[in-house]
């Protein structure tokens, strides 16, 4: 069953794809590339969310929170290059 609240969040997500993409390309700080990846993990996170109503309940929870750590880990990541990356100059 699908909830109203998962779907917006995956459409706010896919949104902010488009927006935060084409604007990010033109920052130059360490970790951007992972931010970026990160955002698209969140985003495939929230339509497993929205698939798991319909489809394979078990297995797209799993990689609803699958995808959701991979997204934690990456953006981790990011916050380390950028801290990295910030206090050596």
């Amino acid at each position: 069953m699908f909830e109203e609240n998962e779907i917006l969040t995956f459409i706010l997500g896919c949104v902010a794809l488009l927006i935060i993409f084409p604007v990010s390309k033109k920052i130059r700080i360490p970790g951007m590339t992972e931010f970026r990846i990160s955002i698209v993990f969140l985003t495939v996170s929230y339509f497993f969310t929205n698939l798991e109503g319909v489809y394979q309940h078990d297995l797209c929870n799993v990689l609803e929170h699958f995808f959701f750590a991979v997204s934690g880990a990456v953006f981790l990541l990011a916050v380390h290059r950028l801290h990295k990356g910030v206090s050596t100059k």
